[in-house]
């Protein structure tokens, strides 16, 4: 170990001032909460193969939220008298998250969207998001996202019937939350990110977590 890092510093001396810079970010993502993923990306970056599976497209800002959110006042099936989103359907699998699901205030977040560059199973994306704690959202947080395009007005959300996929945790287990607009409203269902057959993702579909 004590010869390897000799090694190391020996061949760091030479290198042109303007490398350390990439030098140092890269050691601190080594040392960071994602090391481990940064390690198998650099593997594949190192063997010439392609470490990126998901492309990230776009971001926004979330508002901190006072008091408490009950997802079963919200997402409710119809024209919502409050915020005026339309729900088309929602079904009895994310039925039985919003009686499970109460949550706290929260501070103001961000949310990325990203795309795949190919078909992913779920637990692959989640990993290429960077683990679970920077993947996982909250119901809050998704209906926010569809208080700003109420109607499937254009926006972060994908519409037009293609999907946009969120990872939901409750205990032990994992959910994608998929929401998509159809015929004049949202629709809502959750699937086990374990499920291959509903849980994988395709290049026409986005993903959303937080940022690392």
């Amino acid at each position: 170990m004590k010869d390897m890092l000799g090694s190391v510093v020996r061949l760091l001396v030479p290198l042109p001032k303007e490398y350390l810079g990439t030098l140092y970010d890269l050691v601190e993502k080594l040392r960071g909460k994602n090391a481990k993923r940064w390690f198998k990306d650099l593997g594949k970056f190192l063997r010439k193969e392609n470490p990126f599976n998901l492309r990230f497209v776009e971001f926004t800002d979330i508002p901190k939220r006072d008091g408490m959110f009950k997802p079963q006042d919200w997402f409710v099936p119809g024209v919502h008298p409050e915020s005026g989103v339309s729900i088309n359907r929602v079904n009895g699998s994310f039925m039985s998250l919003l009686s499970s699901y109460p949550e706290e205030a929260c501070e103001a977040s961000t949310i990325h969207c990203s795309k795949s560059l190919g078909h992913m199973l779920g637990i692959s994306v989640v990993e290429d998001l960077g683990g679970e704690d920077i993947a996982r959202v909250s119901l809050s947080e998704i209906y926010f996202l569809m208080e700003q395009q109420p109607e499937g007005e254009s926006g972060i959300l994908l519409v037009d019937g293609l999907q946009n996929k969120f990872l939901i945790t409750l205990e032990e287990s994992k959910f994608w939350v998929i929401l998509f607009f159809e015929q004049g409203g949202w629709c809502l269902s959750a699937v086990s990110i374990e499920d291959d057959n509903w849980s994988g993702l395709d290049s026409y579909e986005a993903v959303f977590s937080h940022p690392e």
